[in-house]
């Protein structure tokens, strides 16, 4: 039986209280070997101007019309729109996108980047922003959305990505995250392989896989495709910022 507090919009209620109040709220990430992170929703309504120069670089190579998949509370959305793209900003929480809605974003639609709707359109750029490349859960599953939007892709269509590497060869790294590799490495998982869950006041998600690549296994997996090329690819730091073309 799935206790009810579990299978709530966890996700979609710290927006819309967010949202709601006007100011960040506070919630908890929760790895599957015990580590706990608390996080703040600030990121997901910050503006143009407060985005690294290369996020600002990345998303004005974008081409429309675009899907943005995993759209949050529609910070990218929205600034495309501005932009005059048109957008259709897509996400697995209905309080995420009731957010991007009142917000301004204009066209949206529930849907899982693991399986993805049919679409009667074709799209010129697809939108993998904040770590949502990650939503895949695991390279097996990433290699196959990769083909499944080639399928309704443009012929210059680009795919957009920004997410932080796992970095296991950083000497400086957390020595929980190291062990945490270590423990990947020996199931035979990437290193980046995790099974988290979010808690928010009294909600929390059901534990779900988050599979974070290397630069290298990005790289792999986007080549592996034969189907897109990547074009631009800045690491700053643990951060990656890609641009991919179609081809």
């Amino acid at each position: 039986m799935i206790n009810k507090k579990d299978s709530a919009d966890t996700f979609g209620q710290l927006l819309l209280d967010h949202h709601i109040q006007q100011k960040p709220v506070n919630y908890v990430i929760e790895r599957d070997d015990g580590l706990i992170n608390v996080d703040t929703t600030s990121g997901y309504f910050s503006f143009y101007e407060d985005w690294p120069k290369e996020e600002q670089f990345i998303i004005d190579q974008a081409i429309s019309p675009v899907l943005d998949l995993g759209c949050g509370a529609g910070r990218h959305s929205l600034y495309l729109q501005t932009k005059g793209l048109d957008i259709l900003a897509m996400d697995l929480s209905h309080g995420a996108l009731e957010v991007a809605r009142q917000r301004g974003v204009k066209k949206t639609l529930f849907g899982d980047i693991k399986n993805l709707p049919r679409f009667d359109l074709r799209f010129g750029t697809f939108l993998f922003m904040g770590n949502n490349f990650a939503l895949c859960g695991d390279p097996q599953t990433m290699k196959r959305v990769i083909i499944n939007l080639s399928e309704i892709a443009l012929p210059y269509a680009k795919l957009i990505a920004h997410f932080r590497d796992p970095a296991p060869d950083n000497p400086h790294l957390d020595p929980v995250h190291r062990e945490y590799h270590r423990q990947n490495r020996k199931k035979g998982l990437p290193v980046g392989q995790v099974q988290i869950r979010v808690l928010y006041r009294k909600l929390r998600t059901p534990w779900f896989k988050f599979y974070i690549p290397t630069i290298e296994e990005f790289t792999e997996i986007i080549e592996s495709s034969c189907l897109w090329r990547i074009d631009t690819l800045i690491q700053k730091e643990q951060f990656v910022f890609a641009v991919v073309n179609h081809v």
